[in-house]
C-alpha cells in the first residue's frame, strides 16, 4: 500500500481557484434563473465551507 500525503493549503487553494474560474469561464452570457441560483449557491457554499475558510482565513 502506498499512502498519499494530504494536499497542502496552497495546493487545495490553487485547485479550488482553478475550479471556480473554469466554471465561470463556461458560464453562459445569458443564464437562466436556475443557472443563476445554482451559481450563487456554489459560491456561497464554497466561500463558507470550513476548508475554504481554513485556506483563506
Amino acid at each position: 500500500d502506498t499512502k498519499v500525503a494530504p494536499l497542502t493549503k496552497e495546493e487545495v487553494g490553487r485547485a479550488t481557484w482553478m475550479l471556480l474560474h473554469t466554471i465561470a469561464a463556461q458560464f453562459p452570457d445569458e443564464p437562466t434563473r436556475q443557472q443563476k441560483r445554482d451559481a450563487k449557491e456554489l459560491v456561497s457554499r464554497t466561500g463558507n465551507s470550513p476548508t475554504f475558510l481554513y485556506i483563506w482565513g
